[in-house]
């Protein structure tokens, strides 16, 4: 990640400099010490820490792109908690979506998922109340319980990954009227069906394109 940042070790402190790189600003200054004895770095919007987004600081409602220059490989947990950002583009490279990273998030209609991401935490974006879809990369490997609770508006989840990706528990979609539709690629309807995870959805589920 290019901070473009110089630091000096204090008594229970780090302080930054503020450098011009690449046309971009990088403010790094009177960050803290973080959990792990990396500091937390300001840039623009963002509290970083290493290659992890430990927290956003907008305050608009707005579309947001994530820079790819931050070169973040995860997202913290809590970490957009109840932004108003109406629709956010996560960018490559980022493996891990913590617990409830993008929960209570009212305005979030839209989410461009990178296709580098693992793992979604729990409750990573429960009560959503605005999003209407999602799709979930080929590369996802495991949801956390309760990833989409709460979200009212969502009316599908399509699936790209052709292996049943592990739940953590329900997706607590069973409320949901009319239900959430799940698309699934087709060669992979019988196994999400029948897939001891996901066969709690088996009647909501269907073959993407079907």
């Amino acid at each position: 990640m290019k901070k473009g940042s110089f630091c000096f070790a204090g008594a229970g402190f780090v302080l930054g400099l503020s450098l011009i790189m690449g046309g971009v600003f990088v403010q790094n200054g009177a960050a803290q010490e973080g959990s792990g004895g990396e500091p937390l770095v300001t840039w623009g919007d963002y509290v970083l820490q290493g290659t992890a987004l430990v927290q956003y600081q907008g305050k608009t409602e707005q579309d947001l792109v994530i820079p790819p220059d931050l070169g973040i490989t995860e997202i913290r947990d809590e970490a957009f908690y109840r932004s108003s950002i109406r629709s956010a583009a996560i960018p490559e490279g980022v493996t891990k979506l913590g617990t409830r990273s993008f929960s209570d998030c009212y305005h979030l209609e839209r989410v461009t998922l990178p296709r580098s991401l693992a793992e979604i935490g729990k409750n990573a974006f429960s009560s959503c109340s605005s999003l209407a879809s999602i799709t979930l990369p080929a590369s996802l490997t495991a949801i956390g319980v309760y990833a989409f609770s709460g979200c009212s508006s969502l009316a599908s989840i399509t699936i790209q990954v052709p292996k049943p990706p592990a739940l953590g528990g329900s997706l607590w979609l069973s409320w949901r009227v009319p239900p959430v539709v799940i698309y699934v690629p087709a060669a992979a309807l019988d196994a999400y069906k029948n897939d001891a995870g996901w066969k709690t959805h088996a009647d909501r589920i269907q073959a993407a394109g079907g």
